[in-house]
């Protein structure tokens, strides 16, 4: 593999133009607005890490930090998004050498891991560099939910934070978003899905859902015995089940490890 010689820096000196043309170029689906949208709304210059040559930006990813609770003990992890290379250059390093600046960051600052949501493309690069799967989940996961279950439609983000809110007070391990940060999460997580809470008794679980030709799809839900979400009486439950969906953390406290899949659950809606 041809390595890259670039300088790996934070993006405080890269305009935001440069950010936003690398980032439709990797994830065309955002070109629609949502990648101006986080430059210019949640987008923290010392928390962006690139990877510059010859006044291009060849790389980058977003450190999004966020508290984490595991029974009495608390801490930071930094959620690594939007991780992206342009596809001239890729296969150089530059991801792994991304990853070892944010792990450095952490170390300076005094941050319990990393966590993220890896694509196919850049699982074996996380890996190597000692990030490990969390959870994944499959298929046989889904099932159908008692029939005196209640759904509870998240429209407002009021709701959202509301509901969520709820649902993290009962658990063990729990991480929780600054209100600019759990904004973004509200707003990537409907973009192409709706957001909806499963009420069975006094338990409170959560779904993200897609539309797809035969039915809704369940993409995430923190219930591990299973759901198939009914948005109303008019819906029948879905039948295409749900694709496999995992992501990749890497500790450096023991107790953290141990807790991984827990507080997995709490990265996005939980």
């Amino acid at each position: 593999m041809e390595q890259n010689t670039g300088t790996v820096q934070y993006t405080t000196n890269v305009s935001k133009q440069a950010l936003e043309d690398l980032w439709v170029t990797c994830f065309p689906e955002d070109a629609s607005g949502f990648a101006r949208f986080f430059l210019e709304t949640y987008f923290c210059p010392e928390q962006g890490v690139c990877v510059v040559q010859d006044g291009m930006v060849q790389s980058a990813l977003y450190m999004l930090p966020c508290t984490y609770r595991v029974g009495d003990s608390t801490g930071t992890l930094l959620y690594i998004y939007a991780m992206c290379t342009h596809p001239d250059h890729r296969r150089k390093g530059n991801l792994r050498r991304m990853l070892a600046f944010a792990e450095q960051h952490c170390m300076a600052h005094g941050i319990d891991g990393l966590i993220l949501h890896a694509l196919d493309t850049s699982k074996s690069v996380v890996e190597a560099f000692g990030m490990t799967p969390v959870l994944t989940l499959g298929e046989e996961h889904f099932t159908r939910p008692a029939p005196a279950a209640t759904w509870e439609p998240c429209g407002s983000f009021e709701t959202f934070r509301n509901l969520r809110t709820a649902h993290l007070e009962k658990m063990h391990g729990a991480v929780s978003w600054g209100e600019k940060e759990l904004r973004l999460v509200y707003e990537d997580l409907r973009r192409n899905s709706q957001l909806v809470f499963f009420r069975d008794g006094e338990d409170l679980h959560y779904g993200v859902v897609s539309c797809l030709p035969g039915g809704w799809k369940i993409e995430e839900t923190d219930c591990l015995a299973g759901l198939l979400l009914r948005l109303s009486g008019d819906i029948s439950l879905c039948t295409s089940g749900a694709g496999v969906y995992g992501a990749h953390g890497k500790f450096y406290k023991k107790s953290l490890q141990e807790e991984a899949c827990k507080l997995y659950f709490n990265l996005m809606m939980q």
